[in-house]
This record gives structure tokens, C-alpha cells and sequence, in this order.
């Protein structure tokens, strides 16, 4: 699991797999993991954020699921071919933690 804070005009990379924020507004975007496929739903977006900007982000060689502000939006992404070595590329702090160490944290947070 990935934690950040995405400011306006910041992205995520992650294997090709971007979380992209415009205003108060998250974009995911997969169109580089499926670059053959025309026509296909491979852009999704928030309504407008009015809170803050926390990213959580579960990912697995299949699947991306993007957790905004503790849930208040989720976006889920099949993503086929991402590769078994998953990176995030952003130019910020990242908190990584398994989702053991997160339940934990999470536990304490209460």
C-alpha cells in the first residue's frame, strides 16, 4: 500500500498506471498499460474534492485500487500486464506499508 498527498498539477506513475490531480479532482489514467486498445473506458475521474487531497493506493500485478480522503472516493482498475514489480514514481514523500503494517496503523489511529 502507497499513502501520499497529491498537489494541484502532481502525478503518481505507477508501472505505467498514472493518479493525476487537476484542481480538486483525482484522474486515474491507464491508457500507456493498454496502448493497443482503442475506444475502452481507460480514463476515470472524482467529482470535485472538498478536503484535501490523501491518496491510498492497493496495488497487485492485476488491480489498482485508489482510495481518496478515507474512502470518500474509490477508483478500481483491472490492469493486466503491469508486471510483477510495481513502482510508484512521484517527486514527493511516499509511505509504503504492507496491509498488515496498515491495519495496525490504522487500529491505532481510533
Amino acid at each position: 500500500m502507497a499513502v501520499f498527498d497529491l498537489e494541484d498539477g502532481e502525478q503518481a506513475d505507477i508501472g505505467g498506471f498514472l493518479i493525476k490531480r487537476k484542481g480538486n479532482r483525482i484522474q486515474t489514467d491507464r491508457t500507456a498499460v493498454y496502448p493497443s486498445i482503442k475506444g475502452a473506458h481507460l480514463v476515470s475521474e472524482t467529482p470535485e474534492l472538498t478536503n484535501g487531497c490523501r491518496i491510498e493506493v492497493l496495488a497487485d500485478k492485476n488491480l489498482i485500487e485508489v482510495y481518496i480522503n478515507d474512502g470518500e472516493y474509490v477508483i478500481s482498475n483491472a490492469v493486466y500486464g503491469i508486471g510483477d514489480f510495481i513502482k510508484v514514481n512521484i517527486e514527493k514523500t511516499v509511505h509504503l506499508y504492507t496491509l498488515k503494517e496498515h491495519d495496525e496503523r490504522t487500529r491505532g489511529e481510533e
